[in-house]
């Protein structure tokens, strides 16, 4: 390895270590000005001419975080993620690196840095633990494009980063009874009071159900296809781009035929027949083929979905107003198991491609799941039988 060293002025030396050629043939280099005695220099030289003989010295850049972070977002990671995926890497980046880090230097930001800012966001602005571990992930994925393709860094600072702790909320889960009250509820509302039921009785994802078109059900088979799925984007639309997302189903396991129980044909069938109609009426009508579109023919967004709909429903039936939208998939799974539905059964409804996320994520042991196991041991052991 070569290096030099230059004086700059009255006890002000600049180091140059030689770090080779990039693929290109442009000249790479290690710069630092050091103050103090030419011996000063001499040190810092060789001890920075060892290390890039061991490949720990990366060359000097002046490239901040936030450009590396503006490059990363437009170069890597638009062309690999789904559209809403991308938005959410790109929103959450905005929201949560702070200006004074985005303007550092890559070479400056220390591990340190990162948990300071964990911390921070946590204590100070009431963003929660699973927040602070996915915007830790979308920098580590940058950062490890900073060290191993730009070459940017030696060592990267998001490695052995302590991560705040991960508390998750619990879903909420339905009893029978209290899923009969809200089934009641939503036939109040003749809008999209099926779909929210659809949601319930099938097992969909909102995401799912929104994007459900009419050509999805077959009301002769008795089926519904899941085979897209609609993803509202936050940031408002433009006249060049909607406000929505439409995709394939978030896996393979996620396309799949569901079979819907015989009462809900009916209702399926006027909801289809009020769908066709809907696109004549209006010229500016958005033909989507949606079984359950908005007026102006768009999809619903999954927030007015829950805020108009879903929690007014709620309130009708006497149920607590923190049950969520995606609670009516959990509802559906925790009924099946509450029924002795076999686990690959329950999975295969939801889509899932390893049972064991349907039973750590979705299976909720109720109240009268606790009954039916109290009564197996009474019927088995109990004094008197």
């Amino acid at each position: 390895m070569r290096g030099s060293i230059v004086r700059r002025g009255k006890g002000k030396w600049l180091v140059r270590v030689w770090l080779g050629r990039t693929p290109d043939g442009k000249q790479r280099f290690h710069n630092k000005v050091v103050h103090g005695t030419r011996d000063d220099a001499e040190n810092y030289a060789a001890e920075r001419i060892a290390e890039a003989g061991r490949g720990q010295l990366a060359p000097t850049s002046s490239i901040t975080l936030g450009q590396h972070l503006d490059y990363w977002l437009a170069e890597v990671a638009r062309p690999r993620l789904r559209t809403n995926s991308f938005q959410s890497y790109s929103e959450t980046l905005a929201r949560y690196v702070p200006d004074d880090l985005r303007q550092r230097r890559i070479q400056l930001i220390a591990g340190d840095d990162l948990e300071r800012l964990y911390r921070s966001l946590v204590a100070d602005t009431g963003v929660s633990g699973r927040t602070a571990r996915y915007l830790h992930a979308i920098l580590r994925s940058a950062l490890r494009h900073a060290r191993l393709k730009r070459r940017l860094l030696v060592q990267d600072p998001t490695e052995a980063v302590e991560l705040p702790p991960l508390r998750t909320r619990e879903m909420r889960a339905l009893t029978a009874k209290e899923a009969a009250r809200l089934i009641t509820a939503l036939r109040q509302d003749d809008q999209f009071g099926l779909l929210l039921e659809l949601m319930l009785v099938v097992g969909l994802r909102p995401s799912e159900a929104i994007g459900l078109r009419i050509s999805d059900v077959n009301l002769d088979a008795r089926t519904v296809r899941v085979a897209q799925r609609v993803v509202h984007l936050r940031k408002r639309r433009t006249s060049a781009r909607p406000g929505f997302d439409v995709g394939t189903p978030k896996s393979n396991r996620s396309h799949r035929t569901l079979v819907l129980p015989p009462y809900i044909e009916a209702p399926l069938r006027e909801q289809k027949q009020k769908a066709l109609l809907a696109r004549f009426p209006e010229a500016e009508y958005q033909e989507q083929d949606l079984l359950f579109p908005s007026k102006a023919g768009t999809p619903i967004s999954a927030r007015n979905l829950s805020v108009r709909y879903f929690k007014p429903a709620l309130q009708r039936a006497g149920l607590p107003q923190d049950i969520r939208l995606y609670d009516l998939r959990h509802a559906h799974a925790t009924l099946l198991a509450a029924a002795g539905i076999p686990l690959r059964v329950v999975a295969d409804q939801l889509g899932h491609a390893n049972p064991h996320v349907t039973v750590t994520t979705y299976q909720h042991v109720t109240a009268d799941m606790v009954g039916v196991v109290a009564d197996v041991f009474q019927k088995a052991f109990g004094r008197g039988n």
